[in-house]
């Protein structure tokens, strides 16, 4: 059992975030957290993304950090509500910082990788780097809920 989780999450893909609280609160300790990072890679691609002026940067990480907060709060127990980390880098970098500086046991990743490899390039260089458990959920595709029937 886990005492702090990590769940990195990309706020275009949040359906992604429910099936990693689902999986932490099956691995977290009584009084566990549940945290959560989101990181901007927009300044690390300069020359696809236009550069941001520091108040337009700082503008985002607020507006990321409340939607952080609005979902584990929408999400999570709040008995478990942790942290809300917003990061300006490259995603692994930020993540493994994360997790060294507050001293966390577990990361619950998702990938929506469809074919091919497993890991996405973020999640391998997690597994490979990370000094805790590293839990990868593969986002599964949804439940066909309608009886299929034959036609004559």
């Amino acid at each position: 059992m886990f005492a702090h989780i990590l769940i990195p999450i990309d706020l275009a893909h949040v359906g992604q975030l429910k099936p990693s609280i689902e999986m932490a609160n099956n691995i977290i300790n009584v009084n566990g957290k549940i945290s959560l990072i989101y990181v901007d890679q927009s300044s690390m691609h300069a020359n696809t993304y236009p550069v941001l002026y520091d108040d337009v940067q700082t503008k985002q990480g607020e507006a990321a950090y409340y939607r952080l907060k609005s979902l584990l709060t929408q999400y999570a127990p709040e008995s478990r509500q942790g942290e809300c980390h917003v990061r300006f880098g490259y995603v692994y970098e930020e993540i493994l910082d994360v997790l060294d500086q507050y001293d966390m046991d577990a990361v619950i990743m998702c990938t929506n990788k469809k074919k091919g490899n497993f890991f996405g390039s973020n999640i391998e260089k997690v597994v490979k780097n990370a000094q805790c458990t590293v839990v990868s959920l593969r986002k599964t595709p949804p439940l066909i809920t309608n009886k299929i029937t034959r036609i004559r």
